[in-house]
């Protein structure tokens, strides 16, 4: 049975747009890690997703008037047209929403 590899990053909090920090700080390293194993032929999945839960959360979705669901669900719009826009990986980005199965059937 071939070696199989899952690479992940610190989850962003889901609170605000996506900054550079988050970018070079945690997902490009894990991005380019991932490109590096698919280069050499691993058997290799990116999976990453939002940190959708706490006060914050809270804070940002009625200062917008929104639940805390249609809040988060702006927010993973958004950050996807980020990493369309800066090339990263094709990737699993989920939320808290993302139903259990999903990510089961990934293993």
């Amino acid at each position: 049975m071939s070696k199989k590899y899952i690479v992940t990053s610190a989850l962003p909090y889901a609170n605000g747009i996506l900054h550079i920090g988050h970018l070079a700080g945690s997902l490009l390293p894990a991005d380019i890690f991932y490109r590096y194993l698919k280069f050499k032929g691993k058997d290799v999945i990116f999976i990453c997703g939002d940190d959708e839960h706490g006060t914050p959360i809270e804070v940002a979705a009625q200062k917008e008037g929104k639940t805390p669901k249609e809040y988060c669900d702006k927010i993973h719009e958004e950050r996807l047209k980020i990493f369309k826009k800066w090339n990263f990986s094709t990737f699993r980005w989920g939320t808290r929403w993302t139903r259990y199965s999903l990510w089961a059937s990934l293993f």
